[in-house]
This record gives C-alpha cells, sequence and structure tokens, in this order.
C-alpha cells in the first residue's frame, strides 16, 4: 500500500474540488493526465485505509471520468443527492429490484457501520 505521504501534491487539488463542487485540470499531455487521474485514485484508496473502522474518507465523494482519447483534460466531479425524499403516504416501501447488486453492496456496507453514524 502506498504511503499518503507520495500523493501530497494530490491532496490539496482534491481538498479544493470538495470545497468548490469540482473542477478540472488541464495537463501537457495525455499521458500526464492520465497519470494523475491514476494516482488521485491511488490516493483516494491510501487515505480510505488509514481510516478507523466506520469512518467515512470525504474524498470517496469525489470521481474522475475517463478521459476521452488524447485529452489533456481530467475532470473531478462530486456526488451528491440534490433531491428531497418524500416516504409513500400510504406507508407502503418500494420493493428492490430481483438481484439488486447495488442493494446487495450497500447492505454489506451498512453492516459496518456504527448505528451512530446512520
Amino acid at each position: 500500500m502506498a504511503r499518503l505521504g507520495t500523493f501530497m501534491d494530490i491532496k490539496p487539488i482534491l481538498d479544493q474540488a470538495l470545497a468548490t463542487g469540482g473542477g478540472s485540470l488541464t495537463f501537457e499531455t495525455h499521458g500526464k493526465a492520465v497519470n494523475w487521474r491514476h494516482r488521485a485514485y491511488a490516493f483516494r484508496k491510501a487515505y480510505a485505509a488509514q481510516l478507523r473502522s466506520g469512518e467515512v474518507s470525504p474524498y470517496d465523494r469525489l470521481s474522475f471520468p475517463k478521459l476521452a482519447p488524447d485529452s489533456r483534460v481530467v475532470r473531478i466531479t462530486t456526488h451528491r443527492t440534490d433531491a428531497i425524499f418524500q416516504p409513500d403516504p400510504n406507508g407502503v416501501p418500494i420493493a428492490p429490484a430481483p438481484d439488486d447488486d447495488l442493494l446487495e453492496f450497500a447492505k454489506r456496507m451498512a453492516s459496518g457501520l456504527d448505528e451512530d453514524v446512520i
């Protein structure tokens, strides 16, 4: 596992992306852009690995969409839900689709969280 110190050029940019809701970086070459994107994902992984059980990394809200061929621009986007949940007025829960892999993944992730976090 890589050490966080090897990514200190990545962290300030990701912190700024979190604070502003995303952005982009333009590099000299496509190869440098691809390399930076790879290192940004590696930083996210290394940062999450050093957290205590149950802690959530703020960097998990960021994603770096795949670059178009020959593009020199890395986009940084944030995941958020700009919606208001409205429960069913009849109290009928929405049934998940059969074989919902994402639901099963969410259940496995939630089972490791503390009650206070949820």
